[in-house]
């Protein structure tokens, strides 16, 4: 077969002119030249609002570390910082900050640009600060994707958190109700009090209680659940584990035990000596009308920690 030069150089030539139209495209829906280049823009805003106006309060993050601060009694406001800086090729194209109210609630919320045009946004360093009264009192739920929560030194009457890709970490909070579920994340609890549910999916819980004040319920899938609690600590213990390790290092009065339950009282002292089966569901009873606090951890493939505080 006989090489044919012109066909070769035609279909060359349309290869060529091709591919400078593609990269005329991009650079024409992207701004030209000019954006193509990665610049860094630094990002500072803020917002504030009258504490007492609101019930509840909902932050939405994504791609960015939230902080929810405590200010003191006095200034009786709630304020909201976004800052950092990030890394793009669009032109004046960056994260905002967005607020709402309706029905004596606050939205607060990291919102992207939402565009055809073919760019980057590199998140390097964004942060959204959230200031509220210590004493707020109120509820607060935050939704946050691939970023870290961290919270402490607040009274609230009720914490949600719902995280994916990004860790929670709460100290000296004091809560009625603290429900917190994450994705991928690691959940750390220190001193905090009022009644607790942490979910994860491959994360691990870590809580740190100076005094168990209200119950508490961990539930993990391929994660550890660890539970470190003052020596002189009275609870009622249930385990549930499919193929996590057990360690506790309370003396207990198990009332229930299988291959993968355990029932028991820290602690306190069950009315029964009976070891039969029948026996044990009586004492489990008996744990619960208890008026102690409950501590309840379900694992599938995560160990299981209760550990006592060295010098407490």
């Amino acid at each position: 077969m006989k090489f044919n030069i012109k066909k070769f150089v035609i279909v060359m030539v349309c290869i060529i002119v091709g591919s400078f139209l593609i990269s005329g495209i991009i650079l024409y829906t992207t701004g030209g030249v000019k954006a193509a280049l990665v610049n860094q823009a630094n990002i500072v805003e803020s917002k504030e609002y009258l504490a007492s106006d609101f019930d509840e309060i909902i932050i939405n993050s994504v791609s960015s570390k939230v902080n929810i601060i405590p200010v003191t009694i006095a200034e009786k406001k709630i304020r909201a910082e976004l800052y950092g800086s990030v890394n793009t090729n669009l032109a004046n194209v960056n994260p905002k900050l967005l607020t709402n109210t309706k029905n004596k609630t606050l939205f607060i919320e990291l919102s992207y640009p939402k565009t055809i045009n073919i760019g980057l946004i590199n998140i390097e360093k964004l942060y959204l600060d959230v200031y509220i009264p210590k004493n707020f009192g109120k509820n607060i739920t935050v939704k946050s994707v691939s970023a870290e929560i961290n919270l402490r030194d607040i009274n609230l009457n009720e914490l949600k958190i719902n995280s994916v890709s990004g860790s929670v970490a709460a100290q000296d909070l004091d809560a009625k109700k603290i429900n917190i579920e994450t994705t991928s994340g690691r959940v750390y609890l220190n001193k905090i009090s009022g009644n607790t549910v942490a979910k994860t999916v491959s994360g691990e819980v870590n809580l740190y209680l100076n005094e168990l004040i209200g119950n508490i319920d961990i539930n993990t899938i391929s994660g550890k659940a660890s539970v470190s609690l003052p020596k002189d600590s009275k609870f009622i213990l249930n385990i549930k584990t499919v193929s996590g390790s057990i360690e506790n290092e309370f003396e207990s009065n198990v009332s229930y035990i299988d291959r993968n339950t355990i029932e028991a009282i820290i602690g306190g002292e069950v009315s029964t000596n009976s070891s039969t089966k029948e026996a044990s569901h009586q004492e489990s009873n008996v744990i619960q009308k208890s008026n102690l606090h409950q501590i309840l951890i379900k694992t599938t493939s995560g160990a299981i920690e209760i550990l006592k505080q060295n010098g407490l």
